[in-house]
């Protein structure tokens, strides 16, 4: 019996991964054909595309803070418009295609931000997953506490993703241009000034920490 059950359950594992690969083969069609709309205007420059690679590998080969980063780029540079379908897939080809043409070596030496032999591409790509990692943070306290982080908050929060990778701490809200930066951050993650709406039963360690729309921001999901 036992020896059947695991049959059924190798058989079941073997038809969900079949339709997986299905689904995976519609994807990179629809993503595929939206990138060729686009015409030559996404090719990449080596810079950016190192950029792509490094903030793959240092934010645990999530395509999503790359995704951002290129829609961002995208839009300062008027190129058309891509599906984010069309840009997963992007990501996940440069980085295939990157290992491809240049070895696992090269690109293990790219991504090695102690050593940053692209250092330009390394800076920026430490500096937009860290915000993309602090937005992500900041958007869990709307949607899970019900709470809009201070800017001292973010700072906090801030310092721990440093902390991480050995960088230097952010500064503190006593600072001119620490409080520069917390606007200009709010501005490019889309923040907004505001309070979110109160809920009947709200933990007392949220209640401590709860807003007003005197001095706390919070980011709007669709």
């Amino acid at each position: 019996m036992e020896a059947r059950i695991l049959q059924l359950r190798k058989g079941e594992l073997a038809a969900q991964l079949a339709l997986n690969r299905l689904e995976t083969r519609r994807f990179r069609r629809a993503a595929t054909a939206a990138a060729r709309t686009a015409g030559t205007a996404w090719r990449l420059s080596d810079r950016l595309r190192n950029t792509v690679v490094i903030i793959y590998d240092i934010s645990g080969h999530r395509t999503e803070p790359a995704v951002c980063f290129l829609q961002t780029e995208g839009r300062r540079r008027q190129w058309p418009e891509l599906l984010e379908a069309a840009l997963h897939l992007m990501v996940e080809t440069i980085f295939v295609g990157m290992i491809a043409t240049k070895g696992a070596a090269a690109v293990a030496a790219l991504v090695n931000t102690t050593l940053a032999p692209d250092i330009l591409s390394t800076c920026d790509a430490q500096r937009w997953t860290e915000e993309w990692l602090l937005f992500s943070w900041a958007k869990r306290q709307n949607i899970e506490r019900g709470v809009a982080p201070s800017t001292a908050e973010l700072l906090d929060e801030l310092a721990k993703t440093r902390t991480a990778w050995g960088g230097p701490p952010p500064g503190t809200t006593d600072q001119s241009k620490v409080r520069q930066w917390g606007t200009a951050f709010r501005r490019r993650w889309s923040g907004r000034f505001g309070s979110l709406p109160a809920k009947e039963c709200v933990p007392l360690v949220d209640m401590r920490t709860k807003v007003t729309p005197r001095n706390r921001w919070m980011w709007l999901t669709a």
